[in-house]
């Protein structure tokens, strides 16, 4: 047998051996048929499944400043620019003769969208975390000007 670079789990291609023999395609269950499971404590006393679960039983934890959120740029309203332009023909193409062009202020009347299960997707953290960092980064309220 070869032994496993450091770092790597012994009992990794067993496990995978073990789990690919219960892997069907196009496997067929009958929900009705529920099957108690028993806990078994030689599993858990076992000491590969406690350096397996040692391994894979921390979570990862998220340190977000609200400072850094603050500092970033204000959210302006989404605004639109109208220009117009008197354009004349000319042998050599067309030239323009006289410019103008305003700014006006888009009115959003609609819905505000679901930006924290936008975020919860880009993210993986959860609704309230992100309310959370939104509140405490003094950001919240820029969502009805632009979200």
């Amino acid at each position: 047998m070869v032994s496993p670079a450091p770092g790597e789990f012994a009992a990794a291609p067993r496990m995978t051996d073990a789990i690919s023999r219960f892997l069907f395609s196009h496997r067929i269950v009958n929900a009705r048929e529920r099957q108690q499971v028993r806990f078994s404590k030689k599993v858990v006393l076992d000491p590969e499944f406690q350096d397996l679960w040692d391994r894979i039983s921390q979570k990862t934890r998220y340190r977000v400043t609200a400072a850094r959120i603050k500092a970033t740029k204000k959210v302006l309203a989404p605004a639109i620019l109208i220009e117009r332009a008197r354009v004349a023909p000319t042998v050599a193409g067309v030239t323009v003769q006289e410019t103008s062009g305003t700014y006006g202020d888009i009115d959003r009347h609609d819905q505000i969208p679901d930006v924290l299960a936008y975020l919860q997707n880009a993210t993986d953290l959860t609704r309230h975390t992100l309310a959370r960092i939104l509140i405490e980064s003094g950001r919240a309220e820029e969502i009805r000007i632009n979200p």
